[in-house]
């Protein structure tokens, strides 16, 4: 559940824009999507981030925005900015880019 989130966060229409002329609610994309699956240390982001980019690599998602995926990081090969990264937690520096989504595995 967590990949399909960081998924939808990093490529779909997840944001509110307006409402249609039928009262429905329209989404829109987030201009900069910085997507961070988070744990204590890196190697414990590692099943979700495999969910990911199995549920990307080939899909016709990967295609229609232009994706390189990499072993830990999801970006655009266009150069477009945005990403889907692993981020260790229990460092003290952890500085950088504010995330529009961060959510740690449970379990």
């Amino acid at each position: 559940m967590l990949a399909a989130l960081a998924i939808v966060e990093f490529l779909g229409p997840c944001r509110f824009s307006h409402f249609d002329a039928f009262g429905l609610p329209v989404g829109k994309a987030v201009p900069l999507p910085v997507v961070q699956v988070g744990a204590t240390a890196l190697d414990q982001t590692e099943q979700t981030i495999d969910f990911i980019r199995g549920m990307l690599s080939e899909s016709p998602a990967e295609r229609e925005f232009g994706l390189e995926i990499g072993k830990s990081i999801v970006q655009f090969k266009s150069g477009k900015p945005g990403s889907i990264r692993p981020k260790a937690t229990a460092g003290r520096t952890n500085e950088g880019n504010r995330p529009t989504f961060a959510r740690a595995p449970v379990g």
